[in-house]
Parts: C-alpha cells; sequence; structure tokens
C-alpha cells in the first residue's frame, strides 16, 4: 500500500483481538478514538472510520477527509449521510450474521416470562417457595406470532417449529406472504409476539395502545428490534391491567439506559437487557472480520493504494 499508511480510527466501544488488530495495522495507522473532544484533530483528518453504532453527528460532519465508513452492524441508519461533509465517503455495512444469537435470545427471554423463572428465583430466595405463583405457560402448541420475517425473524419461526409452536408470520403491508396471515389475526391469536421491524418513521410506536388491546389477554410480548416501535405508555397500562402477560426489552427508544425509564421494567414479569440479544463469542468473530475485511478491501482494491 506505500509507505504512508491511511490513518484509521475506529471506536473503543470495537473491541478486537491482537490477530484483528495486526490484520489493520498491516494496512492502515490504527487509532482508537472516543467521543472526547481531544480526538477533534483525528477526526478532521482520517481516511477510514470503523464505528459499532451510534455516534453523535457533531462528529460525523467533521470527517473531511475520510473515504471510508465501516458500520459493524447491518443497519446503515447510523450514520445519515446528510450530516457527512463529502456525500461521496462510502458507508458500508456488514451482513447479517447474527440472527442465530437473536433468535436464542428470543426465546432465553421467553423462558424467563413463561415459566415466571424471576419471580420463582425470589420466592426461593426469600423462603416463600411457591406462595402466589400461578401455573406457567407450556409452550408446545402455543402460538408463535412473528412481526417482521426477515433473516432473524425466520431465524425465530425455526427455533419456535423445534419446540412444537404454531408459527403465525404477520403480512407487511402491500405484499402478502405465502405462509403469512393478516397482522389483525397474529396480534389476536398469538400467545407469544416476537418484534423484528426495522427503525422507520412508518414503524413508529407500531405497537400502539389499539394494538395491544386487539391482543390476546395474557400474551407475551419480545422486542429485539428496535425502541422506537413500541408505544411505552401503552405497555405500562397493559401490563398493569393484565393485558400484557409479561414483556422482553432488549432495545430501547434512547441507549444506553442510565436509570430505569419506566417503573415498569422492575416487575417480574419484564425482563430488560442492554441490547444484547446479538452479543456472543461466534457472532462477535464474524462481525469483527466482516468490519476489518471490507475496510482493507475498499483501500487495497478501490483505491489501489
Amino acid at each position: 500500500m506505500g509507505s504512508s499508511k491511511p490513518l484509521c480510527l475506529i471506536d473503543k466501544s470495537i473491541v478486537l483481538s491482537i490477530v484483528e488488530e495486526e490484520q489493520l495495522e498491516q494496512c492502515f495507522t490504527v487509532k482508537y478514538v472516543d467521543q472526547a473532544a481531544s480526538d477533534a484533530a483525528l477526526f478532521e483528518r482520517c481516511d477510514a472510520f470503523l464505528i459499532h453504532s451510534y455516534f453523535p453527528h457533531s462528529i460525523l460532519s467533521t470527517l473531511y477527509q475520510c473515504k471510508y465508513i465501516g458500520i459493524r452492524a447491518h443497519n446503515l441508519d447510523y450514520v445519515p449521510t446528510d450530516v457527512l461533509p463529502d456525500p461521496s465517503i462510502v458507508i458500508e455495512n456488514i451482513p447479517p450474521v447474527a440472527q442465530n444469537s437473536v433468535a436464542e435470545h428470543v426465546f432465553a427471554m421467553v423462558f424467563f416470562l413463561a415459566k415466571q423463572l424471576g419471580k420463582a428465583q425470589h420466592n426461593v430466595a426469600s423462603g416463600r417457595w411457591r406462595k402466589d405463583l400461578q401455573p406457567s405457560m407450556e409452550l408446545y402448541g402455543r402460538n408463535l406470532g412473528i412481526i417482521g420475517y426477515g433473516e432473524i425473524g425466520q431465524a425465530v419461526a425455526n427455533m419456535g417449529r423445534m419446540l412444537g409452536m404454531n408459527i403465525l408470520i404477520a403480512n407487511k403491508p402491500g405484499r402478502e406472504l405465502t405462509e403469512g396471515y393478516p397482522l389483525e389475526q397474529v396480534l389476536s391469536q398469538a400467545d407469544v409476539i416476537s418484534l423484528h421491524l426495522p427503525a422507520r418513521q412508518e414503524n413508529n410506536a407500531f405497537i400502539n395502545r389499539e394494538r395491544i388491546q386487539g391482543m390476546k389477554r395474557g400474551t407475551i410480548l419480545i422486542n429485539t428490534a428496535r425502541g422506537s416501535i413500541l408505544d411505552y405508555d401503552a405497555l405500562e397500562d397493559a401490563l398493569k391491567s393484565g393485558q400484557l402477560g409479561g414483556l422482553g426489552l432488549d432495545v430501547f427508544p434512547t441507549e444506553p439506559v442510565r436509570h430505569p425509564v419506566d417503573h415498569f421494567m422492575t416487575l417480574s414479569n419484564v425482563i430488560c437487557t442492554p441490547h444484547t440479544a446479538y452479543y456472543t463469542d461466534r457472532t462477535m468473530t464474524q462481525m469483527n472480520r466482516h468490519l476489518i475485511g471490507k475496510a482493507i478491501r475498499f483501500f487495497s482494491e478501490t483505491l489501489k493504494l
């Protein structure tokens, strides 16, 4: 690539192995950065910028010499092109690799809620044994509703079938699936609903008060997609009334969550995780490999450096 290597900045939240760092350093001068003002000069003169997800627009707008932004995620919406100083900056994501990890996380939450594991653990630890415990939900033969049928939705459906669940896939407006059902039917018949919708304007508060009321009473709702697709006031009311039997959240409207955004998060029939559904050993290795490989390929093949 020549004697002068391009400057590649890496978001400090990305943890690379020694081997992965050595691969990058063969092609780039590598520096780790965060959102501190002390790194301002580096942002202005970097050639490549590798990020995990969201980065402040105030920083993205100062990438004056940048030619390439790599996102360690499948979604490109973390980098709005209108905030970049040069529209010719190439932005690349990674292919979907977390579908199995996320699907496993969905069912970890489903089991926690269906089997009342939070309350059961508390009862044993406090000497209450089975006091006030109701019979748990048996998943075999129950209806699993899936809203959003991309790679992750399909992986969730496959795992549900292995548990003997009946799969109800919601049709996308304007596009009916061969095995799909109307959304209203999925909401009214599903015992468990798993959400896998992208963060688009039309999906804001997609699960609202009206749609929650259209669900079967006692439904378990899981969201590992985007925090913006839920109406949180409606969720709280539904949990209090028993319309929702359980709630699993791995994503939130604003991340990171420094304190519970709603007091219902501490209820025994609610489980929250810090956006870690994808965060497994195998998935992280695959994500890093794609992130590094794409950056090296762009500079070595496209720019012929």
